[in-house]
């Protein structure tokens, strides 16, 4: 790992873990993101271009860009990007791209729980955070042992579903999982959307190219999510949707597109990192709704994928039953929301949002298999975290 640039000043005296803020936050990114990491898994979102956009992002909505760093002697051996977010009344703090990242990780070597005990410690003493809320995190991630280790709460646990694309070879002997009904209706549909529309192609975008294509599947997706009457808090027309968009061009970022004759009909954005590759967001003209574009365009994807060399197509939590029809077996990596108490209004806000999140959680359940997918996939499960922010709020108005 690179030793620390040394123009940057420190929050408090460097130890074992240091704590930097804003443009010394961002540099520090620079010395890492890009560059010499592990490249785990759960790092596929923290591409340069992705922590630059949520640090824009986080500035802009009043909360500044932290950059926890973790050394050996005077070498920084892991970083680890957050910001600290004022949610009714308690103060967090979470991933800097949160909510546009879809795991939490460290860049570098994996944190302890003495590590993690010392930042909580400097996040109180500097930044009067209540809680460390990390979301997503992967059980082969750099946070899950030391999360563990430090005696963390456990919110919530499920599964992101993966398509092991190594186990298949090649995408013919993938295609040759599904049952002859299945492969007959693919061949059909495709069929007919090529007659009603033109002969089908299939492109992958990068860099400025990608990022035209990117706005307009997130232009869709903020149309179906109004359609379903359903909010999210990164497609929001404003700041997220903005950095997920820039991120889009990232060197790690592909874009690609179905089209119709020259109509693009289907789009996914996703990430890589080293040989896994994340389905981020996959989205369609409503026009074609009918025709599963959708479907196809996922299929070439993984296609694509085979052809590049990666081993995994992550489809990313919740483990809902429609992806495992993707994953063509049980391959699945646990997933845990952690959260650190740092306070007494920390102590209270955790289980309380764990009661809240498993009560949603309960509630979906219960939902009709297709009702389950849509609320899902607007992000509606984020209300659970609002109820019990609501609550944290009372208790603190009454502790006042």
């Amino acid at each position: 790992m690179a030793a620390l640039h040394a123009g940057i000043a420190f929050q408090s005296a460097p130890g074992s873990v240091a704590l930097l803020e804003g443009q010394d936050a961002v540099r520090a990114f620079a010395e890492f993101a890009d560059a010499d990491r592990h490249g785990r898994p759960g790092n596929v979102f923290q591409s340069r271009a992705m922590l630059d956009a949520a640090a824009r992002a986080a500035v802009s909505a009043g909360n500044p860009a932290l950059a926890v760093c973790v050394f050996r002697g005077d070498t920084m051996r892991t970083i680890w990007p957050l910001r600290i977010i004022r949610d009714m009344g308690v103060n967090v703090a979470t991933d800097l791209a949160d909510p546009i990242n879809q795991y939490s990780d460290v860049l570098g070597e994996p944190m302890d729980g003495a590590a993690l005990t010392e930042l909580g410690e400097r996040l109180s003493a500097g930044f009067k955070a209540d809680v460390l809320l990390a979301r997503r995190v992967r059980a082969d991630s750099g946070l899950d042992a030391g999360f563990t280790e430090c005696g963390a709460v456990v919110i919530d646990r499920n599964a992101a579903p993966f398509v092991d694309l190594s186990a298949h070879g090649n995408f013919a002997s993938y295609l040759a999982s599904f049952s002859k009904s299945t492969a007959r209706k693919i061949r059909q549909r495709r069929s007919r959307l090529e007659s009603d529309h033109g002969a089908l192609s299939f492109e992958v975008l990068q860099a400025d190219a990608a990022r035209e294509t990117a706005q307009r599947a997130v232009s869709w997706k903020r149309n179906w999510l109004s359609a379903q009457a359903l909010s999210s808090r990164v497609f929001d027309g404003a700041l997220n949707e903005a950095a997920l968009i820039e991120a889009s061009a990232a060197r790690n970022a592909h874009v690609s597109v179905l089209r119709a004759g020259a109509r693009p009909v289907a789009i996914e954005l996703g990430f890589s990192c080293g040989s896994h590759y994340a389905a981020y967001l996959g989205t369609f003209d409503p026009e074609f709704a009918g025709y599963s574009a959708g479907q196809e365009q996922m299929l070439r994807s993984i296609d694509w994928c085979f052809a590049n060399g990666f081993k995994s197509y992550d489809l990313l939590p919740p483990d809902d039953d429609y992806k495992r029809h993707w994953t063509r077996g049980d391959t699945a990596i646990g997933v845990s929301d952690y959260g650190l108490a740092l306070s007494h209004l920390g102590s209270v806000y955790l289980p309380v949002r764990k009661l809240a999140r498993a009560r949603v959680q309960r509630a979906i359940d219960a939902m009709p298999s297709h009702m389950r997918q849509v609320v899902w996939r607007g992000g509606a499960v984020a209300a659970g975290a609002g109820a019990a922010a609501v609550v944290i709020r009372l208790i603190g108005m009454i502790a006042e």
